[in-house]
This record gives C-alpha cells, structure tokens and sequence, in this order.
C-alpha cells in the first residue's frame, strides 16, 4: 500500500492504522439539498474486490489529506473540504485511489482535531454536511474512494455524552466512560498518559477520576459498554449511508482496558506512557 501524509505528527503518539470497510455496493441516493436530489456511487474498479467481498484495500495507493493544511478555498487560510474537492483531479492523475482524510469532525481542537465532540457533524471551520456530499460525489465519479479517519478511543470533554456523564454518579452516560474512586488522594492506578503524566484527572464535581489514555481533554470510552458500541456504530452507519467508503480506526490498540485497572510495572526505559494503559 502506498501512503502520502500531509498531517503533521500527533504529540507523542503514531497510532496503528488500520481500516474498516463496509459491504454494502448499493449506490446511496439521497437528497443533497432542500429541493434537490443527489446521487452518489461508489468508486469503479481502482480499489479492487478481495474474496469476502469487500475492498482489497492492500492494493489501494491511500493519500491521507490532513484537511486544514491542505487547500483554501475561500482564502481565510484554513484548508477546507471543497479545497480537497478542487484537487481531486490532480490527485486521480497521481494515481491516487483512495484518500484518507484526517479527522473532519467538530472539536475543540485540543488535538488537532482528534477530540471529536460530535461525530455526525463537520467542523464549521472546513465546511458542512452538503460539502461533504460533494467531495464524496466528485471522489467517486473519479474512481476514488473516501475514508474517514475514526476516533473512538476517545471523545472531546465538551461532548454532549461526556458532559452528561460527569454532571452525576448517577447519569445516564456515567458507564460510557471509565470513573473511578482514587486511592486516597492517588489516582486509581499507576497509568501514564501517552502524552506524559497521569492517565487520571480528578473530576471536581463527584470526586472521582476519570482515564484519559491522551490529554485530558480526551476521556476514554468504557468499550465494554454495549451503549457504547452501538452508539459509536449508529455513528458509523450515518456515513456509510452518505457513500463513506470506510474508516481508519485512530488508536485501535487502546480501547479495550484491563477489566480490573489494575496497577502495571513500569517498562525499562519506556517513555512517557510507561506504564502503559493496556494493563
């Protein structure tokens, strides 16, 4: 597979990158716009089918776009989604077949973007849902498929999920996050972030400590949660129906944890996410 990065390096961390592919081939018809219909289809033969069906993504050439260093479009020097859609036939001449785009969800920006707080919606700052629609129509009338790069590890603090989950011990979405009573004054375990420090914030609110495998502005998802899991698949299943074509799963080690938090042994020489999360 060939890759070409425009992103610049996250803090500390290069994630497993890894994809997850639909199977479903039906062209997703859908109306685009108050009294218009829109038709998208999915990308021709440029990435091939593998035996189960779905796309051989090994033989795809994979151009990952960070959206905001890209292209401008309207000149306010921030690139944007219908600036990827400009230079989609500079890229198909390439040889590109797929891109990969870079986190295009709204966020607070504590990471570059990798602290989604709603994951059906698009950052204002690169555009809206209807700009979406039509780099995904231009995409695949070139043979190119889109992949969205997927953050589910983690969410930002001002999602609406996270927000509820802190205000109570008792709130509906306390269990779609991992809280914990410390140790005394001590967090709950010895676990380093991996952009250094603790991978527990202390919530003011309840007392309790929350894991944060990054920044604590990025508060783990409890993945053993079946909330949760469907959750984040509705979330999914909103795009593929849009004519996603896929996704990169952003830190796809990290979000299952050790079911007891328990304590870890440090790592001779590791850095600054030893002892890691993984239990």
């Amino acid at each position: 597979m060939a890759v070409r990065y425009t992103a610049p390096p996250r803090r500390g961390y290069c994630s497993t990158r890894r994809s997850y592919d639909h199977h479903d081939d039906r062209p997703a018809a859908r109306d685009r716009a108050a009294g218009g219909a829109g038709r998208v289809t999915h990308p021709g033969p440029a990435v091939r089918r593998a035996p189960h069906g779905g796309r051989d993504w090994s033989r795809a050439a994979i151009y990952q776009v960070y959206v905001r260093s890209f292209r401008d479009s309207d000149g306010d020097g921030v690139g944007d989604l219908p600036g990827v859609t400009a230079a989609l036939g500079y890229l198909a001449d390439l040889g590109v077949t797929a891109l990969w785009l870079s986190p295009i969800h709204p966020s607070p920006d504590a990471d570059v973007g990798y602290d989604v707080s709603d994951y059906t919606g698009v950052h204002p700052a690169l555009g809206d849902l209807a700009d979406v629609d039509e780099l995904l129509e231009q995409a695949h009338r070139r043979g190119v498929a889109v992949i969205l790069d997927w953050v589910v590890n983690h969410t930002s603090d001002r999602h609406p999920w996270f927000a509820d989950a802190r205000s109570s011990p008792s709130a509906r979405h306390r269990d779609w996050y991992l809280f914990r009573p410390g140790r005394g004054e001590e967090p709950p375990n010895n676990w380093r972030s991996m952009f250094g420090g603790p991978a527990w914030t202390r919530d003011e609110r309840t007392g309790e400590w929350y894991l944060h495998t990054f920044l604590p502005e990025q508060p783990d998802l409890n993945w053993r949660n079946p909330e949760v899991r469907a959750a984040i698949g509705n979330a999914m299943r909103f795009w593929l129906q849009r004519g996603v074509d896929g996704f990169r799963l952003d830190a796809l080690p990290m979000l299952v944890k050790d079911d007891r938090l328990r304590t870890t042994r440090p790592i001779p020489g590791g850095g600054p996410g030893s002892p890691t999360t993984g239990g």
